[in-house]
């Protein structure tokens, strides 16, 4: 972005689409095929919980348990895809997010370990979802640093 040249127009950014679902939303370059990656990798993911939840056979239990983390594998690398497409300050924009989500899961993966060594307290891992809400809203706070 050339900052000198007055003619050149601000980035309006789809802040509602940044904020909401984590992406530039379904126009942007590889904004459909996230969609339907992540779609497909959640499909995976509860269809793999629900078969490591039966009880037999135990070759089905430990298929379903394999499809959960090949899910969140799937998502990494759908994410990692749709990076590739971006330009250079859209691609900065999510790295900044990801960082940022990142660094927030490592501090609630401390907490929750802390909080189970200390207090006995036995807690999910799946609350590690909670720090995607934070990486939409960190999307939306950075990108309106390039308004």
């Amino acid at each position: 972005m050339n900052t000198d040249n007055p003619k050149e127009k601000n980035p309006e950014w789809p802040y509602r689409s940044l904020l909401w679902y984590g992406f530039f939303g379904m126009d942007s370059p590889g904004g459909k095929t996230l969609v339907l990656r992540t779609t497909a990798a959640l499909l995976i993911f509860i269809v793999g919980a629900l078969l490591a939840s039966i009880p037999d056979p135990l070759w089905l239990k430990i298929v379903g348990a394999l499809m959960v983390p090949a899910a969140a594998a799937f998502i990494m690398w759908s994410g990692w895809r749709y990076l590739n497409g971006l330009d250079e300050l859209s691609r900065l924009i999510q790295l900044r997010a990801y960082a940022f989500s990142y660094g927030a899961a490592i501090v609630l993966a401390m907490t929750m370990y802390s909080l189970e060594i200390s207090a006995c307290i036995s807690i999910s891992p799946l609350w590690l979802i909670l720090v995607e809400p934070l990486r939409g809203i960190s999307l939306y706070v950075i990108a309106k640093q390039y308004q």
